[in-house]
């Protein structure tokens, strides 16, 4: 912007009326601005509850919350159920007891100011719960009293079962939407219909931190439940080719036989299921250092009595082409002997 210099005294007291008013203007158009913005701010009371998705026999925390509205001189008056909260009176927030899970609990709170006159808010708590069951796809011999548990890289089946409840009426999985979190970021699009049961992979490294959001169709009743899955290790166990012993549960780290020969099996624990059995392994056995021959079943070696040590010490490694992060070797030891009582020791 340019201005025009005067030169003169009258002409520089005009000037500098002029300009004075101009300021004056533009001074009360900001100023009307202002107001007006100040008068456009909404002002808004409302009911906010914590956790957002209350648990069945839990408490729940129901709070004022309150945007240009000045409560700080008002009354609040609080009611569950419709029976008046007195040790609650003028309180901010309120601890609300859930049910069951079958009903819903109301929460009233009536709040008179001289400023803003008299509001009743009202909000509903319906408690619900969803569990989460984690189905690690790793391998387990068939006498494991348990669930494999996973490693890294594995895939885990997860499956979702909702309790929630409407009018005391269970709410069917097939009507209820399910929200997959994994590791914080949102998977399968979102919430949908149909998908409380989904597969992840493990990451490489770290912990996999599951969580899921079930919901009704309508939207009126949700729960929220969260897991944690630690990585186990991978590992090979050995075992004697002995149907004598019936369910020898535990791995011996050294074996006693009165045989001639002495068949072990290398059982994998906890490895991806990709692997199968373990023969999609490549297994490589050594007796005292010099290689032993390959079986039918690779996962299977066969150590003789012969003319060697009494005791013999077995090597066992272990690869995967497909899985480059699927390696490892375990060893024991042989021991033949006369006694035709031995037993392996565990």
């Amino acid at each position: 912007m340019s201005f025009l210099v005067p030169h003169n005294r009258t002409m520089v007291k005009s000037f500098n009326i002029l300009v004075l008013a101009c300021v004056v203007v533009i001074a009360g158009a900001y100023a009307g601005q202002g107001n007006a913005q100040y008068m456009s701010v909404p002002q808004t009371l409302s009911l906010e509850s914590f956790p957002p998705f209350p648990a069945p026999d839990s408490l729940v925390t129901v709070s004022l919350s309150s945007f240009g509205t000045d409560v700080k001189d008002a009354t609040i008056e609080w009611s569950i159920d419709g029976v008046a909260a007195t040790t609650s009176r003028n309180a901010r927030s309120i601890q609300v007891p859930t049910g069951n899970g079958e009903r819903t609990t109301t929460v009233t709170a009536r709040v008179v100011s001289a400023k803003s006159g008299s509001r009743t808010l009202t909000k509903t708590l319906a408690p619900g719960a969803v569990d989460i069951i984690a189905e690690p796809q790793t391998t387990a011999p068939e006498w494991y009293q348990g669930k494999p548990l996973a490693t890294a890289n594995a895939q885990v089946r997860l499956v979702a079962i909702p309790h929630l409840y409407k009018n005391g009426v269970r709410v069917p999985t097939n009507e209820t939407r399910f929200t997959w979190y994994v590791n914080g970021a949102m998977i399968l699009g979102g919430a949908q219909l149909g998908t409380n049961v989904t597969s992840v992979s493990m990451p490489r490294f770290g912990n996999l931190e599951i969580s899921v959001i079930a919901e009704s169709k309508d939207g009126t009743r949700s729960a929220r439940s969260y897991l944690t899955i630690r990585p186990e290790t991978a590992r090979m166990l050995y075992y004697e080719m002995n149907s004598l012993y019936g369910m020898l549960t535990e791995a011996p780290r050294r074996f006693t036989t009165s045989k001639d020969e002495l068949s072990v099996i290398a059982v994998p624990y906890y490895m991806d299921a990709g692997i199968g059995s373990g023969q999609s392994l490549t297994h490589t056995w050594t007796e005292d250092g010099t290689l032993l021959p390959q079986g039918t079943d690779p996962r299977i070696t066969t150590v003789t009595r012969g003319n060697g040590r009494p005791t013999r010490n077995v090597e066992h490694t272990y690869t995967s082409e497909a899985y480059d992060f699927v390696r490892g070797v375990g060893a024991f030891d042989v021991t033949f002997t006369n006694d035709s009582n031995a037993l392996p020791t565990i």
